[in-house]
């Protein structure tokens, strides 16, 4: 009896797991002479905002971790990879139509180009970070520390080019969502399934096979990216995909070693009827603009920033339920625990975005602080394509409004803890939010709670920076 062939689906890779093309497309990788290795999938612009929300959700795991440990992982990923040296080395001849003897040193290279970058994780900030001289008596530090999320397009080396541009960016903290190339993708796949079996949290690494020209304006136009590394775009003119098709005009800063630069958009209204498509016809966002989340502890200086940029604002407090609800929930203090999630309409709150988004206009309510009551309501619009959501309970719809495809970016404001105290019990003062004696009492708590705050907002997928470093990346 003739033994059938197990035939191998070539799948993407996205947060830990090899799901097929949303879109259900293929396409055929061929070797040097023009014949089928395998049918791969094809990525879509949908399974690029998957990825992104997958290394969004991995980056503040990954990059808490310790140096010395992602060293030791991304090791791990050399190790793997030499028991796989017959596939890598057979994958690679298919490809590049080269002898065994060049695909074993094309192979050695990657290999050993793995272990240099894990040997470089515990000690780059040491060569990058410096003492700045300044003519004060305290100390000015500078250390490097990780962008985000970073979409890189491979070079055209089917394993070496793809591992040179993968391993800096995970060595310094980063995630990544790769568009491997799509001449020589089986390598890249291949190298997706060492990643799933050598200890890289799922998410940190993401890799999709399709057309770079198809995925990437969308990518680069993605408010959740951070940086973007060009390194497999050979024509300079098709540079300007940094542009995306999306009507957004990015700013890219100047990029550091092991930290890519970052990439700041300004989203414009999109055609009639707020639904882009793709070529296969896919509709990604029924919106017609996005929303910039902004969180960080009472009196951070969300709303500043908000009136600072002049964009259209929903205030998130406004979506606090009224003071004699039931089950309201209380403080050790005995009063309302306005601090509590409990106190505020998450459910109402991501509603209003999502009409905003959808409509540009919405009917959002009007809460008064100083009764504990809302007390009417009123019409937000939004013309321009891009508004701002802020409020203390910000990071708890973050997830929500990403995996609806609301999210532009989500940011958490943080600066030193007594300044936010003097700040906040001023404008309480000057609003007359509560008594004093309550605004004292409150505000002691809330500033010993701060760096708890900033940490939930991070968990979340929420970016911590200064208002100085918000305003600059929102205002480009």
């Amino acid at each position: 009896m003739t033994r059938l062939d197990v035939r191998k689906t070539h799948k993407l890779y996205i947060g830990g797991a090899f799901p097929r093309s949303e879109s259900g497309r293929t396409y055929e990788a061929l070797d040097s002479k023009g014949g089928l290795i395998a049918h791969m999938a094809k990525g879509s612009r949908k399974d690029g905002r998957d990825a992104v929300v997958a290394a969004r959700k991995a980056f503040s795991g990954w990059s808490a971790r310790t140096p010395y440990n992602r060293g030791q992982v991304i090791y791990r990923i050399a190790e793997v990879m030499e028991g796989r040296r017959e596939q890598f080395t057979a994958q690679l001849v298919e490809a590049e139509g080269v002898s065994t003897k060049k695909a074993e040193t094309y192979f050695d290279a990657a290999v050993d180009r793995v272990v240099w970058y894990a040997g470089w994780a515990d000690k780059y900030v040491q060569v990058l970070g410096n003492a700045n001289a300044v003519s004060s008596p305290y100390f000015n530090l500078s250390t490097p520390e990780p962008t985000g999320v970073v979409t890189i397009i491979a070079p055209s080396g089917a394993l070496l080019g793809l591992v040179s541009v993968i391993m800096p960016a995970i060595a310094t903290g980063n995630t990544v969502v790769v568009i491997a190339s799509e001449a020589a993708p089986v390598p890249a796949v291949t190298l997706s399934e060492v990643m799933a079996t050598s200890d890289v949290p799922g998410g940190v690494v993401n890799i999709l096979t399709g057309s770079a020209a198809e995925i990437a304006p969308w990518l680069a136009s993605h408010m959740d990216v951070n940086g973007l590394d060009l390194a497999g775009v050979a024509d300079p003119g098709a540079r300007d995909l940094a542009r995306g098709r999306r009507g957004r005009e990015p700013q890219a800063r100047p990029a550091r070693p092991g930290v890519e630069g970052r990439l700041a958009c300004r989203a414009e209204p999109g055609p009639a009827g707020g639904i882009r498509r793709d070529q296969d016809g896919l509709a990604p966002h029924r919106r017609l603009v996005g929303v910039v989340i902004l969180a960080g502890p009472s009196g951070s200086g969300k709303s500043h920033l908000a009136a600072k940029l002049g964009w259209p604002v929903l205030r998130l407090d406004d979506f606090y339920r009224d003071l004699d609800e039931p089950d309201m929930p209380r403080s050790t203090l005995g009063i309302v625990d306005w601090d509590d999630v409990g106190s505020w309409g998450a459910v109402d709150a991501v509603g209003a975005i999502a009409e905003l988004c959808a409509s540009g206009s919405a009917e959002v309510p009007v809460y008064d602080i100083a009764t504990s009551r809302r007390t009417g309501t009123q019409t937000l619009t939004v013309p321009d394509g891009k508004f701002i959501a802020e409020g203390l309970f910000a990071p708890v719809i973050v997830d929500a409004c990403r995996e609806a495809g609301l999210l532009d970016a989500a940011i958490c404001l943080r600066r030193h803890r007594l300044l936010t105290f003097a700040l906040r019990f001023a404008r309480d003062l000057r609003e007359g939010r509560k008594s004093p004696w309550v605004l004292v009492r409150r505000g002691w708590r809330l500033m010993q709670d701060e760096p708890q705050v900033v940490a939930d907002a991070v968990a979340h997928g929420c970016t911590p920076m200064s208002p100085r470093e918000a305003r600059m990346l929102l205002a480009g």
